[in-house]
Formats: C-alpha cells, sequence, structure tokens
C-alpha cells in the first residue's frame, strides 16, 4: 500500500490537471459569453466550451 507507483501518481495528476483546466475554461468562457457584445464571438465561444467537455468526456 505504501509503495510508491509513478504511473498511477502520473494519472492522478493528469485528472486533476485536465479538471482544474476545464474548470478553468468554462468559468472564463461563461465571464467572455457575458460581457462580449458580438452574437458571432459568443456563439464561438460557445461552441468551443461544448468541444472542451465533450473531450474530457471522453478522457
Amino acid at each position: 500500500m505504501g509503495q510508491f507507483d509513478p504511473e498511477n501518481n502520473r494519472r492522478v495528476k493528469v485528472g486533476i490537471l485536465a479538471i482544474l483546466i476545464h474548470w478553468k475554461a468554462s468559468h472564463f468562457f461563461r465571464y467572455m459569453s457575458r460581457t462580449t457584445r458580438l452574437g458571432i464571438l459568443k456563439q464561438d465561444i460557445t461552441n468551443n466550451n461544448l468541444c472542451l467537455s465533450q473531450e474530457n468526456a471522453l478522457v
């Protein structure tokens, strides 16, 4: 139990990093979509955010 497993440790780090990146991205895009005045840009940001969540779901 106390043995160091680098593969498992790396997997945990990557998982936490992916969650943090996704959380930051979703908040950033939500902020951008609230502040932007351009409908085209807002639509583009929403599509990008959807792609990000689909990529993280596959991981």
